[in-house]
C-alpha cells in the first residue's frame, strides 16, 4: 500500500491527508464518498495540486484507535461497535459500488470520536491496487487481538472466534456477523461443559497454588490453538509469537512441560530486568514499600510555570492528558484532552507527540501538528492546550 501521509492543524480543525501511489482522478467514487455522506466514513474533501492527488479528512475531535486503546484495552462492549462498524462500513461501501479493499483496516487509520466512542474508516480510492480485501482484514483483526482486555471474558471470546474465522480461506462478513449474533444471543447446548469464565479464574488462582496449570473446556483449547496452525495467516514471527501468548493468558492453556531450559533461562533474566525499569502500570509485592522522597530523582521534569504541579517523565514513552484510564500522567483539566500527546525518548534526543489534541500542543509558541515528532530540547517550554511547562533534563 503506497500511501505518503501528513497532517495539517488550522485553528479549529486537524487534518490528515493522503497522497495514493496511484490515484483514481475524476472517478465515480469520489463523488460518491463526498456527497452520499456515507455512515461510519470519515469526510473527504479533495484537491489537485499539479497533477498531484491528495485525499483530505476531518479527523478533529478523533483518535486513531491504535492510540486510544493502547492503555485502556477494549472491553467486549467496544469491540461489539467496532465489528458492527466495519460490518455497516463494508456493506454500505458495497451498496454504493465502492472497492471494499479502499477501505484502510489498519490501526493508524481507523478512528473513534472521543465524544461519543462512534467509530470512523478511511476511504481512499485506489489506496491499494492489487489488495486482497481478506489478506488486509486478517491483519488488522490480528492488530486488534492485541488491544483487547484479556481480562474481560466475552471480549476475549468474541476477538478469538472473529480471528478464527478470519482464517478461512474465503471468510465473509456474513460468518462474521452470525457469529455476533450467536454471542449477543442465546448460546446453543455444547457437548463439552459451558464455558465460565469466573469458574475458570477460580481454578486458576487454586492450580497456581499448587503449581499446576489451569483446566479450560476442551473445545476451546483445540480451538484457540489451530487459530496458529493455520499457515493462510501471514505474520511475523514475533508477533505470532506475542498473539500465542496473549492466548494462553486468556484462555489458561497450558504449555508443553519440556520447555527449553535456555528459554527459561532467558524469561527469567528478562523478567529482571523488567523489575529494574518497571513501567508503572505493572505492579509487585515491593510496591507497597514506602520510599522517602529524598531517593526519588528523576533525570527528565515538565515544571509547571504556574507552580502547580510538576509532571516527573520516569519512563517513555509516557502519554499525558486527563483521562487517567488511558494516559500514565494526568493533568486535570477541561481545556486538556483524554489522550492529548505522547513524550519519546530516542538515545540522547527527546521528542513531543500531540495525539490529534482539541486544544493543541506547543513548543515555543510553535503549535504543534498532529501525530508528528517534534524535537524538544531542555529549557524548551511545553504548553499544553494553554498550560506552560518547562522542559527540564537533569
Amino acid at each position: 500500500m503506497g500511501i505518503e501521509k501528513n497532517y495539517r492543524r488550522s485553528v479549529n480543525h486537524n487534518y490528515m491527508i493522503l497522497r495514493p501511489e496511484f490515484p483514481c482522478i475524476n472517478d465515480y467514487r469520489i463523488t460518491m464518498v463526498m456527497n452520499c455522506n456515507i455512515k461510519n466514513l470519515l469526510n473527504m474533501d479533495v484537491e489537485y495540486i499539479d497533477e498531484v492527488v491528495e485525499f483530505i479528512y476531518d479527523i478533529s475531535n478523533l483518535k486513531n484507535i491504535g492510540g486510544f486503546y493502547e492503555r485502556k484495552k477494549m472491553k467486549y462492549s467496544e469491540l461489539l461497535t467496532l465489528f458492527k462498524s466495519i460490518i455497516n462500513v463494508v456493506e454500505d461501501g458495497e451498496s454504493y459500488l465502492l472497492r471494499i479493499e479502499d477501505i484502510l483496516f489498519d490501526m493508524e487509520y481507523v478512528y473513534v470520536d472521543e465524544r461519543n466512542e462512534k467509530v470512523l474508516f478511511c476511504y481512499c480510492p485506489q489506496a491499494d491496487i492489487d489488495g486482497d480485501f481478506n489478506n488486509n482484514f486478517r491483519r488488522f483483526v490480528q492488530e486488534i487481538v492485541l488491544s483487547t482486555d484479556h481480562t474481560d471474558g466475552k471480549a476475549a471470546e468474541l476477538i478469538y472466534g472473529i480471528l478464527e474465522i478470519c482464517n478461512r480461506e474465503d471468510f465473509l462478513m456474513k460468518d462474521i456477523r452470525d457469529y455476533m449474533n450467536k454471542m449477543e444471543g442465546a448460546y446453543p447446548k455444547r457437548t463439552v461443559r459451558q464455558i465460565n469464565y469466573e469458574t475458570i479464574r477460580s481454578e486458576s488462582r487454586e492450580k497456581e497454588k499448587n503449581k499446576e496449570h489451569p483446566i479450560i473446556a476442551e473445545e476451546n483449547e483445540d480451538s484457540y490453538k489451530s487459530i496458529f496452525e493455520n499457515d493462510n495467516i501471514k505474520m511475523g514471527k514475533g508477533k505470532k509469537k506475542r498473539i500465542v501468548e496473549v492466548v494462553k493468558e486468556a484462555f489458561g492453556i497450558k504449555e508443553a512441560e519440556n520447555e527449553n531450559k535456555e528459554h527459561k533461562d532467558k524469561v527469567i533474566a528478562s523478567k529482571n530486568k523488567r523489575q529494574e525499569m518497571k513501567h508503572p502500570h505493572e505492579t509487585d509485592e515491593r510496591d507497597d514499600m514506602t520510599m522517602l522522597l529524598s531517593q526519588k530523582e528523576y533525570r527528565d521534569v515538565l515544571v509547571d510555570v504556574r507552580k502547580k504541579e510538576n509532571i516527573e517523565l520516569e519512563f517513555f514513552p509516557c502519554v499525558i492528558g486527563k483521562d487517567g484510564e488511558r494516559v500514565d500522567k494526568i493533568i486535570r483539566e477541561q481545556s486538556v484532552s483524554r489522550v492529548h500527546l505522547k513524550v519519546y525518548n530516542q538515545g540522547d534526543d527527546y521528542y513531543v507527540e500531540d495525539q490529534n489534541s482539541t486544544n493543541g500542543t506547543f513548543i515555543n509558541d510553535e503549535m504543534l501538528d498532529p501525530f508528528q515528532k517534534y524535537v524538544i530540547n531542555n529549557g524548551d517550554t511545553l504548553t499544553i492546550a494553554d498550560h506552560e511547562y518547562i522542559f527540564k533534563h537533569m
